[in-house]
């Protein structure tokens, strides 16, 4: 989401809102999103979204060893 945290805060750009302003318009789009699934699709049930999980938990573990691993951004600064 943000590259560089120290030039953003030399800028006064407040990273935490910006955090926080992200997630939410993230979670907007996936409610929206449910909702025009059920709309598309109305013989959902209470598991109806298991695939779709699934997929994103394996993108984010793989996606977090890429990091943990720093083969994703080599050239950049250890995080603190």
């Amino acid at each position: 989401m943000i590259q560089n945290r120290d030039a953003t805060k030399f800028l006064s750009i407040n990273t935490h809102r910006v955090s926080a302003l992200s997630f939410g318009i993230a979670i907007a789009i996936d409610g929206i999103t449910g909702y025009l699934l059920t709309l598309i699709f109305p013989a959902f049930s209470a598991t109806a979204g298991e695939q779709y999980t699934l997929i994103a938990f394996a993108i984010i573990v793989l996606g977090g060893f890429s990091v943990r691993s720093r083969s994703a951004h080599h050239w950049q600064k250890p995080m603190r």
